[in-house]
């Protein structure tokens, strides 16, 4: 009797537990603390001597769920940086790009990555030039070099940035007009648009990066809608079928894509790309997606053209045997890096095809004794295109205002890829420069036929400067002049670009970017 009593005890008991229990809240409690994200890590030095460095990070907020940093080399430079646990090794001067991971750092299962630019200065801490491997540097030290390109990038931005808001949304533009009487009362040109997008990435600015992406995205080519319109006129208006006309006569123009600004643009978002995350890899993907379709020859081809308005079936009768301005090319357009950086960031061998399209074609049109190109070539075998053609600029089979570039584009092969065929043409140019001008700036002229013969004696400006320093860095021999080219560049002796017109901003931004490149500042996006 007493068991039948305890039972039933218990049962009641059990019961009123029931009852009570389901007039409370009968949520299961998830006593998992709630996840932190990652939203910042601090590097305590960015600054060192050719050595090592133990890679102190600070991960903010201090109660973020996973704080863990795992270290990797983005971009070596010619630093010849490598890591090992959390410790950076150096052996040269230069920049070296860093990346910071922490697994499921952003999200629970998203990792967090933060990338950090390293400033190696030479060992010994002087001035010897900073040389790493077969790159030669000016002969001033690393931290001076850097206030140097903080200098020049500070006068291009003041001189040539300009805000704007275009349906409500904050945008920048680089202030600049072109040649031709299509181009005059421009506000922009895409040509210098991507050479500010470069800069500001390179200098790590990603505000005004954002800013002048959103005015690309908004003014985009009538013709093939993943790339730029080639002018504007009126900031959120795309020019279609706009009149011009000048003492030479008149007619209408379309903005539609110049290929030298869509390239700089793609290679401006890996850029992006490798310092930011973010989407940059998407769109910089959907630009190169554009450009091969619009904006270059195929197959077996492989060369750039004008724009995505150039096509290969006009019915153009040739000016003279051998050429055909169906098949003419720019060589400012000519930029191996940027096509090898393409191909890592699409794995198609197109790209690297078109890289070793530039070689091929240099060694068609070039001159073999001075290594200076013409600024267009067309037919097949490449040659000189003659005056006058499609593009209907002047000085076609010279070494005028396209080809004075092409010096820097290859150079950024060497230096970035270490690619032979770069050193042997960059050297050719040098060595032949060096002879020339008897290594003294001033003799540097800016206008030559292929032979040499200069064709602008009294006038020297930084377009042709800049980029002739830059094809010093390949060869020892070159380090005294290379000493005093930069000093022409940093200090702005080579050619008047100190006053503000909407002309000189490509003169500033060639400035910038090749400071960038002798300096060891500028790492290869991917």
């Amino acid at each position: 009797m007493m068991k039948l009593k305890k039972i039933l005890f218990f049962a009641v008991f059990a019961t009123v537990l029931f009852f009570i229990g389901c007039t409370e809240d009968n949520t299961i409690i998830d006593s998992t603390p709630p996840f932190v994200p990652v939203a910042n890590i601090t590097l305590a030095q960015t600054t060192i001597t050719a050595g090592t460095l133990a890679l102190n990070g600070t991960v903010e907020p201090s109660n973020a769920s996973n704080q863990a940093i795992i270290w990797s080399v983005n971009n070596a430079g010619t630093t010849g940086a490598t890591i090992s646990g959390s410790t950076l090794n150096t052996t040269g001067a230069g920049t070296a790009q860093i990346r910071a991971t922490i697994t499921n750092g952003q999200t629970a299962t998203t990792n967090y990555t933060q990338t950090f630019s390293i400033t190696v200065n030479p060992s010994g801490g002087g001035g010897g030039g900073g040389t790493s491997g077969n790159v030669i540097s000016p002969n001033r030290t690393q931290e001076l070099m850097n206030a140097d390109v903080r200098t020049a990038f500070d006068a291009y931005s003041r001189g040539y940035l300009r805000n704007v808001t275009v349906n409500g949304v904050n945008m920048s533009y680089i202030y600049a007009q072109g040649t031709g009487p299509a181009l005059t009362n421009t506000v922009t040109i895409s040509e210098a648009h991507g050479y500010g997008m470069k800069i500001f990435a390179l200098m790590n600015d990603r505000a005004t990066f954002d800013r002048l992406n959103a005015f690309r995205k908004a003014h985009r080519s009538p013709i093939d809608s993943r790339l730029m319109a080639w002018f504007i006129r009126t900031p959120g208006q795309v020019p279609i079928n706009q009149p011009w006309s000048n003492q030479y006569g008149s007619g209408t123009a379309t903005a539609n894509s110049a290929t030298d600004g869509d390239l700089d643009i793609a290679y401006a978002l890996l850029l992006a790309h490798s310092r930011w995350g973010g989407n940059y890899l998407d769109e910089a993907k959907e630009v190169i997606a554009g450009l091969k379709e619009s904006s270059m020859h195929q197959s077996p081809v492989y060369r750039p053209k004008l724009g995505d308005w150039h096509a290969r079936n006009w019915n153009i009768t040739p000016s003279r045997p051998g050429t055909d301005p169906r098949m003419e090319s720019r060589s400012s357009d000519w930029r191996p890096a940027h096509f090898r950086a393409f191909f890592r960031a699409t794995n198609d061998n197109f790209w690297n095809n078109a890289a070793d399209m530039v070689y091929t074609v240099l060694g068609q049109s070039a001159n073999n004794n001075t290594g200076l190109m013409p600024d267009f070539v067309s037919g097949s075998p490449a040659r000189p295109e003659p005056n006058p053609s499609v593009s209907g600029e002047h000085n076609m089979h010279r070494f005028a205002y396209n080809a004075c570039r092409t010096p820097w584009f290859i150079a950024m092969d060497y230096v970035h890829y270490g690619t032979p065929a770069a050193e042997i043409h960059i050297n050719r140019i040098s060595g032949w420069l060096r002879g020339a001008t008897n290594s003294t700036v001033s003799n540097i002229r800016s206008m030559r036929e292929l032979s040499g013969t200069s064709l602008q004696n009294n006038y020297n400006t930084m377009v042709f400067v800049a980029p002739f320093a830059s094809s010093m860095l390949a060869n020892a021999d070159n380090q005294a002049f290379l000493n005093s080219l930069y000093t022409a560049i940093r200090t702005g002796n080579a050619g008047n670009n100190s006053w503000i017109t909407p002309y000189n901003a490509y003169s500033a931004a060639i400035q910038v970017l090749n400071m960038l490149l002798i300096t060891g500042n500028w790492e290869a996006p991917l």
